[in-house]
């Protein structure tokens, strides 16, 4: 009697400390999904600016402004923001990650066309860029979006680990209450 009550006390307390574990997994892995979502979120975000800006900036150029230092009181807000949004994408990105090299690529010709020694680029060559940047942002925004919905290596094991746990669970206790289902099979077990 005392070697079964042992037994079960042993068990017991490993079910609660499996338990506990998975629940510990999956709160960091949901904590570190949100972090990913709030990444998207901020990428996004600071391309929206940035693109916005561009076209602000890009547009006053063509209003005929008795100076440059007239022009530069009306666009500074702008070209401020851009250069913000602009930091901010380029200290998100993975520089090591491919798709992340070509939106860092496409925002270094963008932004030298309006470097103040540079000639601004006609519209169409700004367009193009832009199109380009939304594509190749798209490409990284989706893959981490289809991150954030598969979940965290370790969280899938883990989901997978406890499913087949549960069914086995499941199998033995059928087993176990009802004996005769499975007297008909030459389980070993």
């Amino acid at each position: 009697m005392a070697d079964s009550t042992g037994a079960a006390t042993i068990i017991g307390a490993s079910i609660a400390a499996v338990v506990a574990l998975v629940g510990l997994v999956a709160s960091k892995e949901q904590k570190t999904s949100e972090f990913r979502q709030a990444w998207i979120d901020g990428v996004r975000n600071d391309l929206a600016t940035y693109l916005s800006r561009i076209n602000a900036a890009y547009d006053a150029k063509d209003a005929a402004f008795p100076s440059t230092a007239e022009m530069w009181t009306v666009v500074r807000e702008d070209v401020t923001s851009m250069n913000d949004a602009s930091c901010r994408i380029k200290l998100r990105l993975n520089h090591k990650e491919k798709p992340s090299q070509a939106i860092l690529n496409t925002i270094k010709q963008i932004d030298k066309l309006f470097h103040p020694n540079e000639q601004t680029g006609k519209p169409q060559e700004i367009d193009t860029l832009q199109v380009r940047l939304v594509a190749e942002s798209r490409e990284v925004l989706k893959t981490e979006w289809e991150r954030v919905k598969r979940g965290e290596t370790f969280f899938i094991v883990t989901k997978w680990t406890s499913f087949v746990a549960v069914v086995l669970s499941l199998v033995a206790l059928t087993r176990i209450i009802f004996p005769a289902i499975f007297s008909h099979f030459s389980m070993p077990w």
